[in-house]
C-alpha cells in the first residue's frame, strides 16, 4: 500500500474515533444530566457496608440510609437520614458555587476536609452520576478515550482518583464507572459502580439501580431510586458558616519515633504523634524478632532500619503483628521483602495474603515493586524460640479477649512480662472498671499459669490518659479491688 494513502487512512480512522468519542459523550450529557437551570430531584435508599475494626478480617458491617438529591451540570444538594445502631444521625450536603458545605444534625460543619471536596464529584456519582458526566465533557480534550464496536471508553484523573466512563453506543447511557485511588493500608482500590433500569422523565434518562462494588468485590452497596421529577429549586440551601475552610490533605510523612533498650536483647520503637504505637525488638544470638507494625508499609520499612542500625548481619528471622488490626499488620508488607516468616494464626492467613499481595501500582513500595512470597509459621496451642541465654513464647488468647479472635501475646519468662497489643485500659489514675478486654486478659495469664510482673501494652502510649506499662499487681487490683 502507498506510504501516503496508508498515512490518509489511518488519520481518517484517528478522526473518526475521535467523532464517535466525542459525539457519544455529548449524546451521554445529553440524556442524562439537568440543564436549563432544572434540577433532577430523586429519592432514594442507599445500603451501605463498610469494614470497620472489628473481631474478624474482612467482617463489614451494614449503615443504610435514605433521603433525597437534587442535581444540576455543577451542582448537588443531598439531605439524607443514617441508621446505625438504633440512632438516626440527619445530615445534609451541598455542592455548588464551587463550595462544598453540609450539617450535620442541624449543626454547620465550620470545616471541611480538602479530600472530600476533590472527591466529591466521584462519590456523588452513586447517587445520580450527573456531575461526573458534565465534568469528563468539560475535560474532553484531556481524555483517554478507546472506541469499540458497542461502547466507548472514556479515562480521565479527577485530583488523586483515575476515573473510567463506558458509555454504551445502543442507547448513549452511562453503563459503568470506575474509579482507581490509594488507600495506604489497602494499595490499589477500585470501586466500581453499574447504572442500570434506566426510567425517563422530561427526556431525561435516570438509573434506578446502582450497584457499588470494591475491596476485590468484598463489599457490595447498593442504591435504589423510588421517584424522580424534575423540578425547579432544591429543597434547601445553605449558607456558608462564617469562618469556614477547608482543612488540608493530610501530608503523608514519617512520624518522630525513639528507641529505647529494655535489657540485653529487648528493645522498644515508638512512634509518636498520631501514630502512637510501640513495636517490640528482640535480638537472639543469631537474628531478630519483630512484633507489631503500624499502619503502612513506610513505618514498617522505618522499623526495620532501626534493627539493622542494632547489627546489620542478623537477618529479622520472625514478625508477628499481635491481631489482625491495622496498627499491628500494616506495615507487614517490608517484612515480607525482608524474608521474614510471619508468625499468625492459621485463620487470619487469608487476610495477610491480601495485605501482603494487594497492589500497590499508584504508590509502590517494595513488595509491589518486587513481590515476594509469604513465608508464615502458624502458632496453634503456643509456639518457643530461644537461644543459648533467652526463651520466649507465643500464646493465642484471641478467645479470651473481647476483642478479635486473633490474638498472640509475647510471653519472656526470665523477665516474667508479657508484651500486648492493646487489651488493658487502667487509667493514669488508677481509677475506672475493668473492661472486658482487660478481665479477659488477666483470665488468659491465669490460666495459662504464666508468672506475671510486668505488662507492657503496644497501643495507646500517650495522650489517652492510661497507663502502657502496667505491673500485675495493677492488673489484678483493678478486677478484683476495683
Amino acid at each position: 500500500m502507498d506510504k501516503k494513502l496508508l498515512h490518509l487512512l489511518v488519520t481518517t480512522i484517528i478522526f473518526l474515533n475521535t467523532t464517535i468519542a466525542q459525539s457519544t459523550l455529548e449524546q451521554c450529557h445529553k440524556k442524562q444530566v439537568p440543564t436549563d437551570g432544572k434540577y433532577l430531584k430523586l429519592d432514594f435508599r442507599y445500603d451501605y457496608q463498610f469494614y470497620g475494626h472489628y473481631n474478624k478480617p474482612f467482617k463489614t458491617l451494614a449503615q443504610p440510609s435514605d433521603g433525597r438529591v437534587w442535581v444540576t451540570a455543577d451542582s448537588f444538594h443531598r439531605s439524607d437520614t443514617t441508621y446505625w445502631r438504633g440512632k438516626e444521625y440527619y445530615q445534609k450536603f451541598q455542592y455548588a458555587n464551587g463550595d462544598l458545605l453540609n450539617f450535620e444534625n442541624d449543626t454547620a460543619a465550620q470545616k471541611v476536609k480538602e479530600l472530600d471536596w476533590e472527591q466529591f464529584v466521584v462519590s456523588s456519582a452513586k447517587y445520580n452520576p450527573a456531575l461526573i458526566i458534565h465534568t469528563f465533557l468539560q475535560k474532553k480534550e484531556e481524555l483517554y478515550t478507546n472506541v469499540e464496536t458497542d461502547k466507548t471508553i472514556y479515562a480521565g484523573k479527577i485530583y488523586d482518583s483515575e476515573v473510567t466512563l463506558t458509555i454504551d453506543h445502543s442507547d448513549s447511557l452511562l453503563k459503568t464507572l470506575e474509579v482507581l485511588h490509594y488507600d495506604p493500608f489497602h494499595g490499589d482500590v477500585v470501586t466500581k459502580l453499574s447504572f442500570t433500569h434506566y426510567a425517563e422523565v422530561q427526556k431525561l434518562s435516570i438509573p434506578q439501580d446502582v450497584i457499588v462494588s470494591s475491596y476485590g468485590g468484598r463489599i457490595i452497596d447498593s442504591l435504589k431510586v423510588s421517584s424522580y421529577e424534575i423540578v425547579d429549586e432544591p429543597g434547601f440551601s445553605l449558607e456558608k458558616p462564617e469562618n469556614y475552610e477547608y482543612t488540608p490533605k493530610p501530608v503523608t510523612s514519617i512520624p518522630e519515633f525513639k528507641i529505647s533498650k529494655y535489657n540485653d536483647y529487648i528493645y522498644f520503637f515508638e512512634f509518636l504523634g498520631s501514630v502512637d504505637n510501640r513495636s517490640l525488638i528482640i535480638e537472639f544470638d543469631e537474628y531478630f524478632i519483630v512484633a507489631r507494625a503500624p499502619i503502612r508499609s513506610e513505618l514498617g520499612e522505618v522499623i526495620i532500619d532501626e534493627v539493622k542500625k542494632i547489627n546489620s548481619s542478623k537477618p529479622i528471622k520472625y514478625f508477628l503483628f499481635g491481631h489482625h488490626h491495622q496498627w499491628g499488620i500494616g506495615g507487614v508488607r517490608p517484612f515480607i521483602q525482608e524474608g521474614s516468616s510471619i508468625i499468625t494464626e492459621k485463620e487470619v492467613i487469608p487476610y495477610l495474603e491480601y495485605v501482603g499481595y494487594q497492589p500497590h501500582s499508584l504508590n509502590p513500595d517494595s513488595q509491589s515493586l518486587n513481590q515476594k512470597k509469604i513465608k508464615t509459621v502458624v502458632v496453634e496451642d503456643s509456639l518457643t524460640l530461644s537461644d543459648e541465654n533467652h526463651s520466649i513464647t507465643f500464646y493465642p488468647i484471641g478467645s479470651y479477649t473481647h476483642h478479635t479472635d486473633d490474638f498472640l501475646i509475647t510471653y519472656f519468662p526470665d523477665e516474667k512480662m508479657v508484651f500486648e497489643d492493646d487489651l488493658v485500659w487502667i487509667k493514669e489514675t488508677g481509677k475506672g472498671r475493668a473492661s472486658k478486654r482487660q478481665i479477659g486478659f488477666y483470665n488468659a495469664i491465669n490460666d495459662l499459669n504464666l508468672e506475671v510482673e510486668t505488662v507492657v501494652q503496644s497501643w495507646p502510649l500517650y495522650g489517652y490518659g492510661y497507663k502502657n506499662i502496667i505491673s500485675y499487681q495493677e492488673l489484678m487490683d483493678s478486677i478484683e479491688n476495683p
